[in-house]
């Protein structure tokens, strides 16, 4: 005859033992997981600012003018493609999204364009104007920050478009 062995399952010594580890485990994961999430975030607005880039480059070509990429001088998350055939930084020009020129449901009245993720546009060496060639003149650097990190989106003067540390 054969008997069977009892189960008596965990005790409470056990699942005491395996909570701390998980709370451990969780307490040394947490840091490591807001700083991706963070670090993620900041890709994603760099990315999308050099996505606007492209699209000013585009428009240039396409409208046969000058395309100046305008960032909000407060340092927000805001920028704006101006057009205009002299210089469209200088001078009232009308904007991309006005005027049957693109439609984009994230620019305002005033012509800006929101970025998204909370990422602030905090610094720009100059402001990039595309040439109805495609090529950028100046060509400049935009820094892109969000929670004390920073990416630039660099244009180079033949109208490339990067995202760099």
């Amino acid at each position: 005859m054969t008997t069977k062995a009892q189960s008596t399952g965990a005790g409470l010594t056990e699942l005491l033992v395996s909570a701390a580890l998980v709370g451990i485990v969780t307490a040394i994961s947490v840091p490591s997981f807001h700083s991706y999430v963070h670090g993620g975030a900041l890709k994603a607005g760099a990315e999308e600012l050099a996505a606007l880039m492209n699209l000013a480059r585009s428009v240039a070509i396409k409208e046969n003018a000058r395309v100046c990429v305008n960032r909000d001088p407060a340092g927000s998350n805001r920028v704006r493609l101006l057009i205009a055939s002299a210089n469209p930084c200088a001078a009232v020009a009308s904007f991309y999204g006005a005027h049957g020129r693109g439609f984009d449901p994230r620019i305002d009245a005033g012509g800006w364009i929101t970025l998204q993720n909370q990422v602030a546009v905090t610094a720009a060496t100059a402001e990039v104007v595309f040439t109805a060639l495609g090529a950028a003149v100046p060509g400049g650097t935009y820094t892109v920050s969000k929670s004390g990190r920073t990416l630039n989106v660099v244009v180079a003067p033949t109208g490339r478009v990067s995202v760099a540390p």
